[in-house]
């Protein structure tokens, strides 16, 4: 599935989190499955409140980070830069 949008493997995986628990964990173990973005980091965007679908995520699987909502573009951009390593 992700072979069609992305011609080689990404950089960086942007995943909002859903407002279901169930729903976010299951996108996320979809990427993970497919060749593509196996060992692409995730970068998790998820509410205040939603935390615990981050920690869940984090028990499951590798290389899963997050940024609460809300944030300010120099925030992301920090976020991102960090799990680059282009900092």
């Amino acid at each position: 599935m992700l072979l069609l949008l992305y011609p080689k493997s990404p950089n960086l995986m942007l995943v909002y989190a859903q407002e279901e628990q169930k729903d976010t964990i299951a996108i996320c173990e979809q990427l993970r499955k497919d060749p593509v973005g196996a060992t692409a980091p995730i970068l998790l965007v998820v509410g205040r409140y939603k935390m615990s679908q981050f920690y869940e995520l984090r028990r499951r699987m590798e290389n899963i980070t997050s940024i609460i909502t809300p944030f300010n573009q120099e925030e992301v951009h920090f976020m991102i830069d960090e799990i680059l390593g282009t900092t």
